[in-house]
Parts: structure tokens; sequence; C-alpha cells
């Protein structure tokens, strides 16, 4: 069974909540402080290969550099989008260009580098 993990970023201290152990109790307790947050971003299920969670909002480098994790309404799936020079944002699989199957695919050498709050990560 897949474990429902989720981030809050909390802009008054510039760094994310993250939620505990994957728990019934936790969960509660932690959608009941976070959960009307227009921040809250859950995870993917994908590991980067340094290990990390990869979160709606994360910026993945190497080939996907610049692209950033979201949900795509129109896929009814996470997706890669690519963010244009007018800062609008573009899912790959609905342009035909990158589908999710094939990120899962690459899940070894996919890596964070950052996430749509705090930038790019150094």
């Amino acid at each position: 069974m897949k474990q429902l993990q989720f981030r809050a970023w909390l802009p008054k201290y510039k760094e994310f909540a993250i939620m505990g152990e994957s728990d019934l109790e936790t969960l509660q307790s932690f959608i009941f402080h976070h959960g009307d947050s227009p921040y809250l971003q859950s995870a993917t299920g994908l590991v980067d290969k340094n290990n990390n969670a990869i979160y709606e909002g994360d910026f993945l480098g190497d080939i996907y550099d610049g692209c950033v994790v979201y949900w795509c309404d129109a896929c009814k799936s996470y997706e890669l989008f690519y963010i244009d020079s007018t800062q609008q944002a573009h899912c790959t699989a609905c342009l035909k260009e990158l589908f999710w199957s094939e990120l899962v695919e690459d899940e070894p050498n996919l890596e964070v580098i950052g996430n749509v709050y705090q930038g790019v990560l150094e």
C-alpha cells in the first residue's frame, strides 16, 4: 500500500513542515494544521537518486532542467511541466513531449534540485 506523504510550505518561516509517519493520526493532525494551506503538496511516490521524495512543485535537474512536477487535471496524473518565458506552465504530456511513465522509467537518474518556493537549491 502506498504511503501518503505531504509537506506544507510555511512562508513565515521560509521552510517546509513535513508530515512524519504515515499513520491516520499523524495524517489527520497534519491536515488539521495545514490542510487549508494553498501551499500543501503531496509526494508523487517517486524518489530521486539521492533518496529524496519527489513532491509536487519540485524542480528536476539534468536533462529535465527547469521542469517542475505538478498535477495535471487534463491527464489526471502527476506530470512534468516546463515554464516558458512568460512564466506559464505547460504540461509535457499534454504536448505529447514527455509522459509520466517515461519519468518513472528514469527514476534512478532523477534529481531534485529545488522547488517552487525556495528556487534552485545549491
